[in-house]
């Protein structure tokens, strides 16, 4: 039987901006859903109690190499898109053959910012581009 874990490699993650299909990024972080819960000390030496929260999810940035002709020429639409552009990011689980596994997860929210590549003329490392989404809601899976 194969191994049903997954590694960090094993997912496909994409972006759309204002229905401009981005294609698939290198780096997800971010995302983190979490319930703002507040709890309550009746008095009396009873145990607390959670009163639950509305949940809220943490800002998703992402990044990939910088490629000159898949990103250059549309980057100026990104930096546009600052602060409105409305943004779709799907995580999607794949499988040992790197074929869709489920559904992925899905984020919408905006574009809130967007950061071209760090640049340094004695550096041989990869350039990236990165951009941060403020997510609307919960995400759908």
């Amino acid at each position: 039987m194969a191994p049903t874990g997954s590694r960090q490699s094993t997912f496909r993650v994409t972006l759309s901006v204002d229905g401009v299909d981005w294609g698939v990024w290198e780096k997800k972080s971010g995302a983190k859903t979490s319930g703002n819960t507040q709890t309550l000390k009746p008095g009396g030496m009873a145990p607390q109690v959670s009163l639950g929260g509305t949940p809220t999810t943490d800002t998703i940035t992402l990044t990939r190499n910088y490629d000159r002709i898949r990103d250059h020429q549309n980057v100026g639409q990104l930096l546009a898109g600052v602060g409105r552009a409305v943004c779709v990011v799907k995580q999607q689980p794949l499988d040992a053959d790197g074929n869709a596994y489920g559904s992925p997860i899905v984020y919408n929210g905006t574009l809130d910012a967007v950061a071209p590549p760090d640049v340094d003329s004695s550096s041989d490392n990869s350039a990236e581009i990165s951009v941060d989404i403020t997510v609307n809601g919960n995400p759908a899976a």
